[in-house]
């Protein structure tokens, strides 16, 4: 069977763009404050990653405080930039495809479950560390801090990822079969 490289390649390319986007997302979600409370000078956020802002320990990194009490460390916002790095090269290699036209009857399946397995991990990732923000390694209390902004926009990234995924797996990003016409009979 033929199939038309051309003719369905711009839903590949937006699953990709939205892939892409999703990945960004979680990326930045991760450098961006997970815990946020009150302490001595305002408010102190605490990021994805460990490091401490808006207290005199503003500058340092949590998980340097936590090792010289040998707890353990503080990076919740590592899924999300792992599952955003990959995501984001996924992104591209749909985007290079669909640009460069693609053949086969279900291209795009390889691709849309990984991009689903990462958008659940991510958005549920995100999620349960926005509504349940935890102790921050046993440096505080439950219910002593907020969740940031971080795991909500890593939860935003992972619901990217799952859009995109689901597009592809969809089959509505798939090249649609081109039917040969015959010149017919002629006399």
């Amino acid at each position: 069977m033929v199939y038309n490289e051309r003719r369905r390649s711009s839903p590949a390319l937006f699953a990709g763009i939205v892939a892409g986007l999703g990945g960004a997302a979680a990326i930045v979600g991760a450098v961006l404050p997970w815990i946020s409370t009150t302490g001595e000078g305002g408010r102190i956020g605490i990021s994805g990653l460990g490091s401490i802002t808006g207290s005199q320990l503003g500058g340092s990194n949590l998980n340097d405080l936590i090792a010289i009490g040998g707890v353990g460390s503080y990076r919740p916002g590592l899924v999300g930039l792992v599952a955003g790095i990959i995501t984001v090269l996924l992104g591209i290699g749909i985007v290079l495809a669909a640009a460069g036209g693609v053949r086969g009857s279900r291209p795009w399946r390889w691709v849309s479950l990984p991009l689903l397995l990462l958008g659940v991990l991510t958005a549920g990732w995100g999620l349960w560390r926005t509504f349940a923000p935890g102790t921050a390694a046993g440096v505080l209390a439950a219910g002593d801090a907020a969740a940031g902004a971080g795991p909500v926009v890593s939860a935003i990234g992972g619901v990217l990822m799952l859009v995109a995924g689901g597009w592809l797996l969809s089959g509505r990003a798939d090249p649609a079969p081109v039917t040969r016409r015959s010149a017919g009979i002629q006399r």
